[in-house]
């Protein structure tokens, strides 16, 4: 009954990019390189690995341990999306940066880079995609501020009839 999850929540901010460079062993081009993490979650008796590459962020790791325990949740509550979903998925970078298995987007240059053979997709749906990801990257950051800045679940509990957990103030 014992599990055990292990992640990053962000990587170093205070390091230059050639002291990132020597701790993580690999040359950093940009803030997509030093976001490159692992999500590990272990529990004994399993009778072999179960990889999944997709990308993700910190946001997706609830949706995903609550569907591996079977648990019942309202998705309409969480950001994130379970990683073993048919869903799009995306790491998103604070500055709306985002990466998926199709496109990579740099907001702070406003470069993107395919990932894929563009000759296989009309320019319309690559145009159509960028857009729609986009929106929901700027979706995805502005809700997640909102769920800090305006205390959320706590509305949430209130009501639906449930009692919030006491958090200390600040």
């Amino acid at each position: 009954k014992t599990v055990i999850v292990m992640t990053n929540d962000h990587f170093p901010y205070g390091l230059s990019d050639e002291e990132f460079t020597e701790l993580s062993g690999i040359e950093v081009n940009s803030n997509f390189d030093k976001c490159k993490s692992a999500f590990i979650c272990w529990t004994p008796g399993l009778e072999k690995n179960i990889v999944c590459d997709e990308y993700c962020c910190s946001v997706d790791i609830l949706p995903t341990v609550l569907n591996l325990f079977g648990m019942e949740y309202d998705s309409r509550l969480l950001v994130g999306t379970d990683v073993f979903s048919d869903s799009i998925h995306a790491a998103i970078l604070s500055d709306q940066s985002f990466i998926t298995d199709i496109i990579k987007y740099d907001n702070s240059t406003g470069k993107v880079t395919y990932l894929v053979d563009t000759e296989k997709y009309s320019k319309e749906y690559l145009d159509a995609y960028m857009d729609a990801m986009a929106k929901t990257v700027k979706n995805r950051v502005t809700v997640s501020a909102a769920i800090l800045n305006y205390d959320y679940y706590r509305y949430v509990f209130e009501n639906c009839g449930l009692k919030a957990p006491d958090v200390p103030e600040k």
